[in-house]
């Protein structure tokens, strides 16, 4: 068995854009996958267990060590 993974686009009216060439005469057994559009504006969660228990104390973008000390130049 060889397995290959293809990547399909359909238009506006849902038809098949560039269909790829088949081996002839074979019988080809397909699972479609139509991953739902990705929104630009999501905005990522915690579990809600570790939102009930986390506690953010400071600023946690900044380093904890200065940029200086980052190589060992100290």
């Amino acid at each position: 068995m060889e397995t290959a993974r293809i990547l399909l686009e359909t238009d506006e009216q849902g038809v098949i854009r560039d269909i790829p060439a088949l081996p002839p005469s074979s019988r080809i057994e397909a699972i479609l996958y139509v991953p739902e559009p990705s929104s630009s504006e999501s905005v990522r969660k915690p579990h809600p267990y570790l939102a009930e228990i986390t506690v953010i104390h400071g600023d946690v973008e900044g380093s904890v060590v200065p940029p200086e000390e980052w190589l060992g130049e100290a």
